[in-house]
């Protein structure tokens, strides 16, 4: 799960992406660490691993939805005149 806040913290590093972008994704942490650690708690039942999917579904919109929202912040820092 680490993995894509990782490459956005690279990205941001080689200034490849702008910095409110990795600020915007800090809000889908917790969902993040919700899918986790349900995930390590219940991989083994396949009854408890269905909600996985719905879990995973509602992190993948909030990640996007923040990534969306950074490059937007980002674009509109870029025109204020400072």
């Amino acid at each position: 799960m680490a993995i894509p806040y990782l490459i956005t913290l690279v990205a941001v590093a080689s200034s490849c992406l702008p910095l409110p972008l990795l600020l915007a994704t800090l809000p889908s942490l917790p969902l993040a660490r919700k899918l986790t650690l349900f995930a390590a708690d219940n991989h083994m039942v396949p009854e408890r691993i269905r909600p996985l999917k719905i879990i995973a579904t509602k992190w993948h919109i909030v990640y996007g939805l923040c990534l969306v929202l950074g490059l937007a912040g980002a674009a509109v820092i870029k025109q204020l005149p400072f």
